[in-house]
């Protein structure tokens, strides 16, 4: 009863009130959800149809604004089979730096072969620069990953050697920076671990 009558009073305001709170809500965002390539609409805007009407629009409009308004703290990433290609585009929509968190989701749905491991190149990048937007490089990037699969649809071993056969020149090209691993190589490995800990079990 008390989230309907608090639901009231909101939309009771006059429609320039309104559209102050709801441009207080998008930029104190805290966490974005970007699901193959698009950015998810805020959950705001599930409240109720009208204020998905009236915010929702706002906070779409927001997500595509240069320079970018939205700074959240974290990105959570949805994708399938490693494909980043539209991933990064979306992140750049909004602020972030290397202390952003960025929480990655990956859903395996078939064989992974190299043709999909060239895929994760404009991640691998992406975290490359953003480890030199700091004033010394460090190649600590924030972020998690899980891996899930559809029941049998991947071979874990035969995956994971097509990664390795990827990333080999990578390596030898010197983007390991000398003594200095990249924060991208990072990133592989740490990819590597989920697919070989979730899918292999």
């Amino acid at each position: 009863m008390s989230s309907n009558v608090s639901r009231s009073a909101l939309l009771s305001l006059p429609p320039e009130l309104r559209n102050q709170i709801y441009d207080l809500v998008a930029s104190d965002t805290e966490q974005i959800t970007i699901r193959n390539g698009t950015v998810l609409p805020h959950c705001f805007s599930q409240v109720c149809r009208q204020i998905r009407n009236e915010f929702g629009p706002l906070f779409k409009a927001m997500t595509k604004q240069s320079p970018p308004y939205l700074s959240p703290a974290t990105i959570r990433i949805q994708l399938e089979n490693f494909d980043f290609n539209q991933t990064v585009q979306a992140i750049d929509r909004c602020r972030h730096d290397s202390n952003t968190r960025f929480e990655v989701e990956i859903w395996v749905t078939k064989q992974l072969h190299r043709s999909d491991w060239e895929k994760m190149w404009s991640w691998v990048s992406f975290c490359d620069e953003l480890a030199y937007r700091k004033d010394a490089y460090d190649e600590n990037i924030l972020a998690t990953y899980e891996i899930g699969q559809k029941f049998g649809s991947c071979n874990v071993y035969a995956a994971c050697h097509e990664m390795y056969i990827e990333v080999v020149p990578y390596i030898l090209n010197g983007n390991a920076r000398g003594g200095c691993t990249s924060a991208g190589y990072e990133q592989i490995e740490k990819m590597r671990l989920a697919l070989s800990t979730a899918i292999g079990n």
